[in-house]
């Protein structure tokens, strides 16, 4: 559970500045589960998550993704997207869950073929799950489980034209609706779109990834996972799935069940608990 609620942040090092986080619909919700803050692109509970296992330990932990520190600025509002990264360093990052915790270093030319098509250069390259995960399997399956979760009722409910359950996401922005990002995922397709001038200025308000950014990322997938079938979730060993059907809920707002390594799960009682505040997904998105 995380906590939505008012929080003041003395910041080290800046001779007691203050940073109050906040979301971009000025509300408060309350008590959450993680899956329901993922879901509904929370700010605040984002800022607790990482005040709580640190700086240092976060920006050491998204170089697994292919960040590097100059990316990450060592500041809590890095979860909130402060860096910078391309699109393709976003789809990288996000194919370590479509790849079930490895990460695969992208590529632009494929190979190089002569006019008889005798081949004079080929991409070096490491196909997905030949090499040791840079993230636990389990983690991959529990956020991906998550990511999933976004599109079904969460910030990203606009993808579910595809009318496909194997699709995961996360919509972002940033401050003063400069950018808009979508980038999703399913297992065999990883896809970002991102909106934003080329000299950084605001799009203009309402300008969300949800709403400007997820249209042609849809668009696009459509037609790129037209005729594939759709890929179950696959458990990896060492996971604890638990009922979380909360009869006060929303039927559209219920996860079937939570996931927990096997050596962290909570009590039964403690993961089919609702959220103290679960209102539907508004239209508008909150800043990431």
């Amino acid at each position: 559970m995380l906590d939505d609620s008012p929080v003041d942040f003395v910041l080290p090092g800046t001779g007691g500045r203050h940073y109050s986080p906040h979301d971009y619909d000025d509300r408060f919700l309350g008590q959450l589960t993680l899956r329901s803050a993922l879901m509904k692109s929370r700010n605040v509970p984002a800022v607790r998550v990482l005040h709580a296992i640190g700086i240092p330990y976060a920006r050491a932990y998204v170089k697994r993704f292919g960040l590097t520190d100059a990316q990450v600025p060592p500041y809590l509002t890095m979860v909130l997207g402060v860096g910078t990264a391309t699109p393709l360093q976003m789809a990288r990052a996000y194919a370590v869950f479509a790849n079930g915790g490895h990460l695969i270093t992208p590529y632009l030319i494929d190979k190089v073929t002569d006019n008889d098509g005798r081949l004079l250069w080929q991409s070096p390259r490491t196909p997905a799950g030949t090499t040791e995960p840079v993230i636990d399997p389990r983690n991959a399956f529990i956020m991906t489980s998550m990511l999933r979760d976004v599109i079904r009722a969460g910030t990203g409910v606009g993808a579910r034209s595809l009318k496909r359950q194997d699709v995961g996401g996360k919509t972002g922005s940033t401050n003063n609706f400069v950018d808009a990002w979508f980038v999703g995922f399913t297992p065999a397709r990883v896809a970002v779109s991102w909106i934003g001038f080329d000299a950084p200025r605001t799009l203009g308000k309402g300008e969300v990834g949800g709403h400007a950014a997820l249209p042609m990322w849809t668009q696009y997938m459509a037609t790129a996972l037209e005729g594939r079938a759709e890929e179950p979730l696959l458990s990896p060993p060492g996971i604890v799935a638990m009922p979380a059907d909360n009869p006060g809920r929303p039927l559209a707002m219920r996860p079937q069940q939570e996931y927990f390594y096997v050596e962290n799960q909570p009590p039964a009682s403690a993961a089919s608990a609702p959220d103290a505040a679960d209102a539907p997904p508004s239209s508008s998105e909150d800043r990431d």
